[in-house]
């Protein structure tokens, strides 16, 4: 007798795996394409960057050079301690690897970023990679942050290191559309 009715289930999308790396730059590529045309790539990029860390706190901030600090573009989660601190300074602004918290925990444990905010708002974990375009110019950071100890693996951070110029890229165009779109005083 055969079990016709017999049904494989489909695996899960995710990143990881065999085909991975091919999948996150395409999906990263198709939701910010439309980036400098209109904000809605923002609210796109939520899905892909939660199935490649399940985060409690994403920023995705672009460096306003006039103004020498970060203004968030992208906020979703508990992003109350992290922005508090971008008030301050963040350092990423050096081209990287992104750097996953748990991997480097005594050398974050130093700075008054995590040690003033991010500790005591309850994260144990993440990941932070400061943004740059194609050509190199720094653009921005992304930081992902988890409630939840060791959860942020080195595949996660090699995937956001692949997409980090499509970011970045995305990132200064859409900051560059913003300023297009502010009235001309001279006019």
């Amino acid at each position: 007798m055969v079990d016709v009715e017999r049904r494989v289930p489909e695996p899960a999308t995710s990143f990881f795996g065999l085909g991975g790396e091919q999948r996150f730059r395409c999906e990263i590529a198709r939701v910010t394409a439309s980036a400098g045309v209109s904000t809605s790539w923002l609210d796109g990029l939520k899905r892909p960057l939660r199935e490649l860390v399940p985060y409690d706190c994403a920023v995705l901030a672009g460096w306003d050079p006039a103004a020498r600090r970060y203004v968030p573009v992208l906020q979703d989660g508990d992003t109350r301690a992290l922005t508090a601190y971008l008030r301050t300074w963040l350092g990423f602004y050096r081209i990287a690897w992104p750097m996953v918290v748990h991997r480097v925990g005594i050398t974050l444990a130093g700075t008054s970023a995590w040690r003033d905010h991010l500790w005591p708002a309850g994260f144990r974990d993440g990941l932070g990679v400061g943004l740059f375009t194609e050509d190199g110019r720094h653009a921005g950071f992304l930081s992902l942050l988890t409630y939840r100890p060791q959860v942020v693996t080195v595949t996660a951070a090699a995937l956001l290191h692949g997409v980090n110029a499509l970011l970045g890229s995305a990132l200064d165009r859409s900051s560059r559309h913003g300023e297009d779109d502010q009235p001309d005083p001279s006019r």
